[in-house]
């Protein structure tokens, strides 16, 4: 799907860390899983199309071609061309097989799986077996078959392209599998072109852009990219919704950002930006912590005690904490949240407006010296105030942004995210 951005740029000067869950190109490339499908195998009837007889089953024997799917851009898709309206045409070609062979993925019985697919075809032609498999027990005894595709579980992508996709489970004796596509259309010439297909464990239905490429596994580092900064995001202690979207759980979710220094608190400009979702209108959330075991928090971002943005920092020997004076506690609605701190100054602004300041205290600020790590979403690797809701976006600056920047990001984020 498209993102809708609102209007203008999204400001960078200063920017030393950013991730967007909406920037399936840069930044969240979707949930970690494996794909068991091992590639598209083009066929007619159980013949490899290896030969090219124009008029005679098949105007083309098959091919590779990159083509522009409006909602994916450009894409390499796998294309062949049948005549069902030559003489002599047998029943039922399976022209696709997606598992690089006959009892090939192996299942697990009992268990469910994902089937994706992004297909085109030129005639219009729907049918369940466009997505269709067969099980087998460990001693290739069959035990069933059947296509999983519905007309309500697809969505356009344009330009004659579709995103169908469902779940099955295994028999409890399945123990190997064949998946592939077969055509049931009679007498008429036809072109079938197949961008990605996908079976993944379980019941996660991912977007088309997050579809894990076949044959190959998504790791817990590999899902999440910062665009600014060079930090490793580790999705391991979080959960996602039933359409791969990260979400916290409130419990035990966090994501660990690695041993980064975002900003220096010791020259005292930083700004922290995050829009964010709240899943309880209550209790404390940490967006953003810095935790060292030895002097414990270097500083906190987040909501606490229950309604009000949080900064709470370690300056000499003393831990001091400020808040905002607008709530921040819907659960509904988005908000668009930057704090910065300039000099003594430190400033709340809440959907692009100023909403309060606070003076901080003076003196010398304690520096982690890049030890600790940055953990999103939680305090001190997960073990307190965890976050309960969604931050599809957080930001650091080592700089303090102005208001006109500030309203300037406000702005890129407002359509998208509905904010007031």
């Amino acid at each position: 799907m498209a993102v809708a951005n609102g209007y203008g740029k999204v400001v960078t000067s200063g920017s030393v860390f950013m991730y967007d869950t909406g920037d399936f190109y840069n930044s969240y490339k979707g949930q970690p899983g494996t794909n068991i499908t091992t590639g598209v195998g083009r066929n007619y009837n159980g013949y490899n199309l290896t030969t090219y007889s124009p008029g005679v089953f098949f105007e083309s024997n098959g091919y590779t071609e990159v083509v522009n799917i409006p909602a994916l851009g450009p894409t390499t898709v796998q294309s062949v061309e049948i005549n069902n309206s030559a003489p002599g045409y047998q029943c039922c070609p399976n022209l696709y097989n997606y598992t690089g062979g006959w009892m090939s993925p192996i299942w697990t019985g009992g268990q469910t799986y994902s089937y994706q697919i992004i297909y085109k075809c030129r005639s219009g032609y729907t049918h369940p077996n466009f997505m269709y498999h067969y099980e087998y027990t460990a001693g290739e005894s069959y035990l069933t078959e059947y296509g999983v595709f519905t007309t309500d579980k697809q969505e356009s992508l344009g330009d004659g392209w579709y995103h169908a996709w469902n779940t099955f489970t295994t028999n409890a004796s399945a123990a190997k599998g064949y998946t592939g596509l077969w055509y049931y259309q009679y007498y008429v010439a036809d072109k079938i072109s197949i961008a990605a297909v996908s079976i993944t464990p379980g019941d996660t239905i991912r977007p088309p852009q997050q579809i894990i490429p076949s044959g190959t596994t998504r790791s817990a580092t590999q899902g999440l990219l910062p665009i600014v900064g060079n930090s490793t995001l580790n999705l391991s202690n979080i959960s996602f919704t039933s359409n791969a979207q990260i979400t916290f759980d409130g419990t035990d979710d966090y994501i660990n950002s690695g041993n980064i220094q975002p900003f220096t608190l010791s020259n005292r400009t930083a700004t922290w930006e995050t829009v964010v979702k709240f899943g309880t209108s209550s209790g404390a959330n940490a967006l953003a912590t810095k935790w060292s075991n030895s002097v414990g928090q270097i500083w906190w971002f987040g909501r606490y005690p229950s309604t009000k943005i949080h900064i709470a920092m370690m300056i000499g020997g003393g831990y001091y904490a400020y808040y905002s004076d607008g709530d921040v506690s819907s659960t509904t609605n988005y908000y668009h949240i930057v704090v910065t701190l300039n000099g003594t100054l430190l400033s709340y602004y809440i959907n692009g407006v100023l909403d309060s300041t606070d003076t901080v205290a003076a003196g010398t600020w304690v520096s982690d010296n890049g030890q600790p790590d940055l953990i999103i979403g939680a305090q001190n690797e997960g073990t307190a105030a965890n976050f309960n809701g969604e931050i599809p976006i957080i930001k650091f600056y080592d700089r303090v942004l102005t208001a006109a920047e500030v309203k300037q990001n406000y702005n890129k984020y407002k359509t998208r995210f509905n904010l007031p």
